[in-house]
């Protein structure tokens, strides 16, 4: 099953590999028509003939010889060719089913290994056609031609040729992958722990030190990588058996060739001139077969990598799209309705109702793990729901498609990420269209113009992790938003891990900036909550409380309880 997968990968490229196949069997031909003239040759001309009775061998060994460079050169053309098409399709194709899948269905995969899969996996399964199955489509013709030659030389040479091409190029593989087996599979997960210990590393290195854990941590890396290396040192030692086995029996088939030979010479069934030609028959047609244990070695391995890179093709995704998608109305009131959504068993939303109509701000109000981003992925169709409906301006969401809800309902989560690169290519995710004027306004828009002012090189300077406080990364990415002009705008903790004097500036921003659109606001802090149309209060997937901010504060409950709080704290500050 597996091999039909990754065979079905050459469908578009056949061609370039049946070429790549037909240069690399004329290159190891040419080399036998080399190999044996040049012997001929120097055999003939020591019995010192007329020059003319050497005329076609020297045509010959120039003949062989540019035809070889020649092959050779369009071989390697070939392959990577080929190589670079496959290499490029596969890499689509898993971007592809990434973003297929994302962010829901990415849940599963650590980002480590994910990223190990779309790098070295795909790689290695290159690897599978260059190094694996090619070697074997070149050997198979190779060796029927050693045969041939051998046995018009003389029949017994023949029997020899094919007997020993044959097993070299089938038990010294089969032994070497066999004994190698287990190790090469466990290669890519080896691979893809120790890529996934770095990403790790590097990502939480600020809390490593804070914690002092640099020791427990370096201990850790230094025990994936020592299992890798024995790993890596084993498969070595592997590849330098199977090339020593293969240059072990070239030496057989050569004393065993020349054991029938030298008889037949004496004999006279053979022409002494043709005793050397046998040997170096020998000598080139084992280069077919030189490389089939180390193509057969890293089989396993290679397969191991296909699978991995399947596993994420073949990750279902979170969202059933519709088979006619609907048109998605450009405005409207958004709803869900008994709203219900589990991950595995466990039902994080229960009977959720929100509704936002058109033009109007509403807050979802809620504690970390009370569901509020799972809402957001539902509105932005990252899920779908269980149970219930979810409809913007009364089209059923599930009946369009996920891309078209996006083109209409934004989002703007808690860790928007700013790309390493200038603020004008950040900024153009929203409009790639957008000129300098645009997104000069929108910065000034969400109260960054002075700030932008003060950059060294304006909107060509380098924006991203780090380089950005807090509050400007999250001011950054609502103006990205704004400037995809989304009929509905989520944005998801737009506070989050800000100081109080750093996340009021922001929802002023934010209140400011969304004025007059429909805009859902997640959060679990209260700034700004008094300005918005209504207040949802949801607690365990379950909306307990609605209204507005002075409707609320009328009543006993979660939201008075949390003003108050707040109040008391800014009295004891």
């Amino acid at each position: 099953m597996i091999w039909r997968r990754v065979l079905g990968l050459t469908a578009n490229h056949r061609t370039r590999l049946a070429v790549a196949g037909g240069a690399g069997f004329a290159t190891i031909a040419s080399s036998i028509g080399l190999l044996t003239a040049s012997a001929y040759l120097i055999s003939k001309a020591a019995l010192q003939p007329p020059i003319l009775d050497l005329t076609v061998a020297i045509v010959g060994v120039r003949f062989f010889a540019l035809a070889r460079a020649g092959f050779r050169y369009g071989e390697r053309l070939a392959v990577h060719d080929f190589s670079f098409r496959l290499l490029s399709d596969l890499r689509a194709r898993v971007a592809e089913a990434v973003v297929r899948i994302a962010p829901a269905g990415l849940e599963g995969f650590r980002s480590g290994d994910l990223l190990t899969r779309i790098t070295r996996d795909v790689d290695a399964l290159q690897q599978v056609f260059v190094r694996v199955l090619m070697p074997p489509v070149v050997a198979v013709p190779v060796v029927m031609l050693a045969g041939t030659v051998g046995w018009l030389l003389l029949p017994a040479v023949g029997l020899v040729a094919v007997t020993t091409l044959a097993f070299t190029g089938i038990a010294v593989p089969v032994l070497v992958n066999r004994v190698g087996e287990a190790v090469n599979r466990r290669l890519a997960d080896d691979r893809a722990a120790l890529a996934t210990s770095v990403v790790d590393i590097v990502r939480g290195s600020a809390e490593i030190v804070a914690f002092g854990q640099q020791a427990s941590v370096l201990t850790h890396l230094e025990e994936v990588q020592e299992r890798l290396g024995r790993r890596e040192r084993h498969s070595a030692w592997l590849e330098g058996v199977g090339t020593a086995a293969v240059q072990l029996m070239t030496g057989v088939a050569i004393i065993l060739s020349l054991a029938v030979a030298v008889p037949a010479v004496a004999s006279g069934t053979l022409a002494g001139v043709n005793l050397a030609v046998v040997a170096m028959l020998m000598t080139a047609s084992f280069e077919a077969v030189a490389g089939l244990p180390e193509a057969f070695q890293h089989l396993g391995a290679s397969l191991e990598s296909a699978d991995r890179i399947f596993s994420v093709i073949d990750a279902p995704s979170p969202i059933v799209e519709p088979i006619e998608p609907l048109a998605i109305p450009l405005a409207g009131t958004l709803e869900l309705a008994d709203a219900w959504l589990r991950y595995d068993d466990n039902w994080v939303l229960r009977g959720v109702n929100v509704r936002v109509d058109q033009g109007r701000r509403v807050a979802l109000l809620g504690e970390s793990g009370a569901g509020k981003t799972t809402i957001a992925d539902v509105l932005v169709r990252f899920r779908n729901l269980d149970r219930g409906a979810y409809t913007i301006g009364g089209i059923d969401a599930a009946a369009c498609s996920s891309d078209g809800v996006r083109r209409v309902v934004g989002a703007v989560s808690d860790d928007a990420h700013l790309f390493r690169a200038s603020l004008a290519e950040n900024l153009r995710i929203g409009d790639p269209n957008a000129e300098d004027e645009r997104l000069a306004e929108v910065l000034e828009a969400v109260r960054l113009g002075e700030w932008l002012g003060g950059l060294p090189d304006g909107l060509a300077t380098e924006v991203g992790a780090g380089l950005v406080s807090g509050g400007e990364q999250r001011r950054i990415a609502l103006a990205r938003a704004l400037l995809a002009e989304f009929a509905v705008l989520i944005l998801d903790e737009p506070t989050a891990g800000l100081d109080e004097e750093t996340a009021a500036r922001v929802m002023d921003v934010v209140l400011d900036a969304t004025r007059g659109r429909t805009t859902l606001l997640i959060t679990h802090r209260l700034e700004g909550l008094a300005d918005v149309d209504e207040i949802l209060v949801l607690d365990d997937g379950k909306i307990t409380a609605r209204g507005t901010h002075t409707e609320l504060l009328a009543v006993e409950g979660r939201y008075r309880r949390m003003w108050e709080l707040e109040a008391g704290k800014l009295i004891l500050g």
